[in-house]
């Protein structure tokens, strides 16, 4: 059951609140020049035989995992066919036109199909015109867009001829733009141009007046260096948090869950060829087993992908448990990576406990805590990049466009490491809001925005409709006490009666001041409290209330009809503060008495002895539902089940717990039952079912329906089963459908 609602929070967040705006966009600029695959006169070339830029690009399809359903894009522009020499003297290169390789809903097999059919065979090599259509092929910046990255993957530099003339128009046409649009550009080179060019691609990446950097440079000489390029990629750009990779044969096992409770996680094994042939590498196998008790939820499957020079094999685990998951995998050399896409929910809390949150005075600092923590749970997600900004009065124009009165700078918290704990990361912030700008002395309702960052990936905000709301105050309102406390006596009062005193709180009092009415502990249940102003009430743990000079102030008590006896003298638990503070000279604290005489215990069941059999009554009802659904009979708990075709799978097919399967569960004094269809399905209808499953005390029949039913005593020995059903053996008895099949076979979870 907890793993269900966990799995329905995931859903429900991932679906909502954030997939709603954040969208990821990536374009992939894929080097298919010829040296790539052939030496060139004069030295050089060969510098991906074994198609490892393919492999790249698989693989950041796959860690990105694009949803082109909600909005995310993801797109491979490889370099053209046809290009020919680029004169010095023209202006503009020729630009390109070969078409984009797109990702679609559900298309990944013939999207990795297209990407590894695409032959190196571009004649020259040429950045500006891809990186030009790349970012053309973008869509417009948006506060939804949570990473817009462009990878070009290379094995050198462009022409020698128009290498420095290509580079000013980058850095004159396109720096600009991708610093503007808050867009990062990685290089993933192979060879060993990479590094002989060094200060050419220094200055390809260097910033562009933006204030954010634009990628970097990633050298990579072979397979091994693609898993380190790809987490760094995914950790600056996409905010994934990610374990160092290290060899499969040292690791005891894979922690998903990392402490933080993540929606997901990616498991991933890479494997490398020392001596690469014309074929494809094998795909490394990846197994994991979940901690006991746990489940493995990985809807996708494994996922791979594989070239002449390696391969890798990963898995999307949604809602890891905590604990360490086994692994069992294969190949030479194997490597394995946990990256955890973060995702993470903003509060904003009170630095003091009964500190106000959502009201503030014009220049006064408002100081407050922001907890950083996993959409999905608590833990601490680790050190963000964290950032407020102050906004006015939300304003309507004549078009019916909003905006705010003032939209502040981007500001820093007060300590950037913030404070970890148990429930989050808390940092402090103080905001300071200025007065209205028509009116110094009218209050306003402001508001602060507040994104963080994981790299340059947004992983977290509260924003629009979400930013905090906050009263500003203007200057002047003051409300100062001497601090004293204010006797108040009720005297003796019957049930069900009401009854007010007035008070001076004897305040310096100066303009419009929120107040609270708190309690240090719980009145006695049927005494309710609370302080009448000419305009509003003040109740008890209730919103602030505004006051103004010269407020008549009264504190009323009402009696409920069935109070018990109660008596307080000089009981000093009230308190009327201004809201958003603690501080003594700024309340008036209020000692309360009165004398109570409330119904004995036989007066008080005599007055209500109608709820008494009202209550039995309804829990009677009760009892019969909850008891229905106890009662009924159930499958064991890691009862599974092996439904094949042939008889030969029934061995080599993973059993599929029960539980899984949609309807058969057990229902209101109806015993648990899953049916066997033709289709293989397994499900709670029984309409057309061949055989079913049916749980009887502690044991589960076995049924024939539709068609005859056989278990095997021996080898090829099948014995017919009556029509009032079998009880089913331990140990993984197989059972035939008709006489050629299917074949069906139960066992418990974690038994051989």
């Amino acid at each position: 059951m907890t793993l269900l609602l966990r799995v329905l929070l995931s859903i429900l967040l991932c679906c909502t609140a954030w997939s709603a705006v954040a969208t990821d966009h990536v374009r992939v600029v894929l080097d298919t020049s010829l040296s790539m695959r052939i030496a060139l006169q004069g030295g050089g070339g060969r510098n991906d035989p074994n198609r490892l830029a393919v492999l790249a690009t698989a693989m950041l399809f796959d860690l990105a995992h694009p949803n082109t359903t909600l909005g995310d894009s993801f797109a491979v522009i490889p370099f053209d066919q046809d290009w020919l020499a680029w004169p010095a003297t023209d202006a503009e290169p020729q630009p390109s036109r070969r078409p984009i390789l797109r990702a679609g809903v559900g298309n990944r097999a013939a999207f990795l199909g297209q990407l590894k059919a695409i032959p190196y065979d571009s004649p020259m090599t040429y950045f500006y015109p891809v990186l030009a259509r790349a970012l053309d092929d973008l869509p417009p910046p948006a506060d939804g867009h949570r990473v817009r990255v462009i990878i070009l993957v290379t094995d050198g530099v462009p022409e020698a001829e128009t290498r420095e003339r290509e580079l000013a128009l980058i850095r004159e046409r396109l720096l600009p733009r991708l610093s503007a649009a808050k867009v990062q550009l990685y290089v993933l080179a192979f060879g060993n141009d990479a590094l002989r060019y060094r200060a050419f691609f220094d200055q390809l990446l260097a910033a562009a007046g933006g204030d954010r950097p634009a990628g970097g440079l990633i050298p990579a000489q072979g397979a091994a260096d693609l898993l380190d390029g790809m987490v760094q990629i995914f950790t600056r750009s996409f905010g994934y948090r990610a374990d160092e990779a290290q060899p499969v044969s040292a690791l005891p096992g894979l922690d998903l869950a990392g402490g933080v409770s993540p929606e997901r996680a990616i498991a991933l094994v890479m494997g490398t060829v020392r001596n690469p042939t014309a074929r494809d590498a094998p795909a490394p196998a990846l197994r994991l087993t979940p901690p006991t008790g746990a489940l493995l939820n990985a809807p996708d499957g494994a996922l791979t992908a594989a070239v002449p020079g390696g391969a890798y094999t990963l898995l999307h685990v949604l809602n890891p448990e905590p604990g360490r998951y086994g692994l069992t995998s294969d190949g030479s050399g194997a490597v394995a990576a946990v990256l955890r896409p973060t995702r993470l929910a903003l509060r904003v809390l009170p630095a003091r406990a009964g500190d106000e949150t959502g009201r503030a005075m014009v220049g006064r600092p408002l100081d407050l805590r922001v907890r950083v923590a996993p959409a999905s749970g608590g833990g601490d997600p680790g050190p963000v990049g964290l950032s407020f900004r102050l906004l006015g009065e939300r304003l309507t124009a004549a078009d019916g466009t909003t905006g705010h009165a003032f939209v502040g700078d981007a500001l820093p918290p007060v300590d950037n490491v913030g404070e970890p704990g148990a429930e989050g990361r808390d940092y402090r912030i103080i905001a300071t809001f200025p007065a209205h700008g028509a009116d110094h002395r009218r209050p306003y309702l402001g508001y602060i925005e507040l994104r963080a960052y994981r790299g340059e990936a947004l992983v977290g905000e509260l924003t629009g409709d979400q930013a905090h709301p906050v009263r500003i105050e203007p200057p002047g309102s003051v409300f100062r006490t001497s601090g004293v406390t204010v006797p108040l006596d009720f005297g003796p009062l019957s049930l069900g009666a009401q009854r007010c005193l007035p008070f001076d709180p004897a305040a310096e009092h100066y303009g419009e001041v929120a107040l609270k009415l708190t309690t240090t502990h719980a009145l006695p249940q049927g005494f309710t409290l609370w302080v009448r102003l000419p305009r509003e009430e003040i109740r008890l743990a209730g919103p602030a209330v505004a006051s103004l000079p010269g407020d008549r102030y009264e504190l009323c008590l009402r009696v409920a009809d069935d109070a018990r006896t109660s008596r307080l003298t000089d009981d000093d638990r009230l308190r009327l503060q201004v809201a958003g503070t603690t501080a003594p000279e700024q309340g008036v604290g209020m000692r309360v008495s009165w004398e109570v005489q409330g119904l004995s215990l036989w007066q008080a069941f005599w007055r209500h002895w109608w709820r008494w059999i009202a209550g039995a009554l309804v829990a009677t009802v009760l009892a019969t539902l909850v008891g229905g659904f106890i009662a009924a009979p159930r499958f064991p708990p890691k009862l599974a089940l092996v439904y094949v075709a042939r008889q030969d799978e029934l061995q080599q097919s993973t059993a599929v717990a029960l539980k899984n399967y949609r309807g058969t569960g057990a229902g209101w004094f109806r015993p648990a039952r899953a049916y066997l269809h033709t289709d293989f399905k397994v499900s709670g209808r029984g309409r057309g079912a061949l055989a079913g499953l049916v749980a009887k005390g502690r044991t589960v029949m076995v049924v024939p329906l539709a068609a005859d039913l056989f278990y095997e005593l021996d080898a090829d020995d099948w014995i017919a089963v009556g029509s009032a059903g079998r009880q089913a053996r331990a140990g993984g008895e197989a059972y035939r459908i008709g006489s050629r099949g299917p074949f069906f076979r139960l066992a418990l979870r974690g038994a051989s």
